[in-house]
């Protein structure tokens, strides 16, 4: 027996797919560059966890000011980076 969702096969399904997978097109388009200079770098997951972290800490604290999360998070990342 075939069990067929008439959703699946929809734009909105696919606009869904689209926005949750365009996070890791960036990430792997940046990898991408890098291998093709002949570098190997196996930090970007975790400086991306580390930029969340900082991101989230510091929007808790401060929800009102946002962009300051964001700076936070780019901070953080080149120094650790």
């Amino acid at each position: 027996m075939r069990y067929k969702n008439e959703r699946f096969a929809s734009i909105g399904n696919l606009r869904a797919v689209l926005i949750a997978a365009a996070p890791f097109a960036l990430i792997a388009l940046g990898q991408t560059l890098v291998i093709l200079t002949g570098g190997i770098d196996l930090s970007v997951g975790s400086l991306i966890a580390l930029g969340a972290m900082v991101s989230a800490w510091i929007a808790i604290r401060n929800p009102e000011m946002i962009w300051l999360a964001l700076l936070g998070a780019i901070v953080a990342g080149t120094l650790a980076g």
